[in-house]
């Protein structure tokens, strides 16, 4: 790679070291883990290591943290490289260019042992030639400063190319695993690692001002702060992983039609470095769909007697004391909704067509009712399918799904995830959806989440939900 040459070894062996200290991190973490698992297997009532199993606990909680900032330092360290690279590479061939111009115009000033063999003939003095060789080398330092200093776009139409091939090249594959270009799908954690900025001395630094200020066009976020904003893109962190499933499905669909992305959305598919707008697609969805259920359109109905029964779960009391019955009914072993709760429920709301909740999260039925009400909005036609009897999909049922055009989504919890090479790098992962993007040969799922590629083996799976939609055009 072409770097700077001074510090050329250095800065190309910063991704390498960051994703060392990664992978032990991970390592780490992962024996933390199965210590907790033992600890908590030990009856209290003969050694109560509760207080063991606390600080444990916080450690891999550290260990998280660690692996959340040196993911991103890993991210922007290479992106830091190419960017050096290309920039270093143009520059030169703009000062290749200017030397040559230079000498075009002032022959005589040439260093002798670069002229040609007529222009030696002609002679000029040595006065000349003796200033050009004194001056030249500061000549070159200067205009390599200004440069370096200058807009990339500057650069480009000295050098008569387009500006975007001074960047990385536009990753037009949603699922793509150049982080030159993207990531591996979206991430809802990105916002709140990378472009939220940093809050120091009562004020936010290094913020992503264009995606505040995209954040605030929308009415319910028109009047928040930045300190409100940052805890936005917190809050899509902690609970935004269905929303990215949707983000994925909806840029899939548009690869190769940026500019009916960008009539529909209102915005770019890529930004300029050619980096996929998932944020912006997050925000736009999240703003419009969150907490809301829209009642007269599909799922919305049972999503909200459904959230408002979990968010009772371990206070049925409560729930008993206002509704005036039991929130689950039980048959043959298996929970269930009560109908009656479930009718009590839409009675409360029944004088409204839209109800706002807050609930963390989103279940099956909120993701389809709120991929209904966005699609609608957009204008856009789509189909919907779910698979939700707890079992997994077959290697025949994602393949014909992939083959129609469909994006595959699953909903679980309690779950590993796995590297390529069948090394689990994720333990016990808390209820997360993530969008299916292949099958191995032997057999286990190939899945976008964080905006990594991970592994999911189905037989570890338990009660898994399918999210299964195709988005056409307007």
């Amino acid at each position: 790679m072409a770097t700077i040459s001074l510090y050329a070894g250095r800065i190309n062996r910063m991704p390498g070291l960051l994703n060392e200290m990664r992978a032990a991190v991970e390592g780490y973490k992962i024996e933390l883990t199965a210590l907790e698992r033992q600890v908590l297997c030990v009856d209290s009532s003969v050694c109560d290591l509760s207080s063991v199993q606390s600080c444990i606990h916080a450690s891999i909680q550290i260990q998280l943290g660690l692996l959340m900032l040196l993911k991103a330092l890993s991210g922007d360290s290479e992106y830091y490289v190419d960017g050096t690279s290309r920039i270093d590479n143009a520059i030169a061939q703009l000062l290749l260019r200017t030397k040559e111009s230079f000498y075009q115009l002032y022959e005589y000033l040439k260093p002798t042992e670069e002229r040609s063999p007529l222009a030696m003939l002609c002679g000029t003095g040595a006065a000349a030639d003796s200033w050009c060789k004194r001056y030249w080398s500061a000549m070159l330092t200067s205009v390599y400063g200004m440069m370096a200093g200058s807009l990339l776009g500057a650069i480009a139409d000295v050098l008569d190319i387009d500006p975007k091939d001074l960047y990385p090249d536009k990753n037009t594959k949603t699922f793509d695993d150049d982080k030159n270009n993207g990531t591996y799908g979206s991430d809802q954690g990105d916002m709140a690692h990378h472009k939220k900025g940093l809050w120091f001395f009562g004020f936010r630094w290094f913020e992503d001002e264009d995606l505040y200020a995209y954040a605030r066009t929308h009415e319910r976020y028109q009047d928040y702060s930045q300190t409100e904003i940052a805890h936005l893109m917190d809050q899509i962190n902690e609970e935004g992983c269905g929303y990215a499933a949707v983000v994925n499905d909806i840029f899939v669909e548009y690869e190769g039609r940026e500019e009916e992305f960008e009539r529909v959305f209102g915005f770019p598919m890529y930004d300029k470095n050619g980096k996929a707008n998932y944020d912006y697609l997050m925000l736009d969805f999240y703003a419009e769909t969150d907490d809301l259920y829209f009642l007269d359109e599909p799922q919305g109905a049972t999503a909200l007697a459904n959230d408002i029964i979990q968010l009772y779960k371990g206070k049925e009391d409560e729930f008993r004391e206002k509704y005036g019955c039991d929130p689950i009914v039980t048959v043959d072993g298996v929970d269930y909704l009560s109908a009656d709760a479930i009718q009590a429920i839409l009675d409360e709301y029944s004088d409204v067509s839209e109800a706002s909740v807050a609930v963390d999260g989103t279940s099956t039925y909120t993701l389809e009712n709120r991929f209904n009400h966005y699609m609608d909005q957009k204008g856009l036609s789509y189909t919907v399918d779910t698979v939700m009897d707890g079992r997994t999909l077959s290697e025949e049922e994602l393949q014909g799904y992939f083959s129609e055009g469909k994006s595959v989504n699953i909903s679980v919890g309690g779950f590993d995830l796995y590297n390529e090479k069948g090394r689990r790098v994720q333990a016990d992962v808390g209820n997360h959806w993530m969008t299916i993007t292949g099958m191995t040969d032997d057999g286990r799922y190939i899945v976008s989440s964080w905006g990594e590629r991970y592994y999911l083996n189905p037989e570890e799976l338990d009660n898994p939900s399918f999210f299964i939609v195709d988005v056409g055009s307007e």
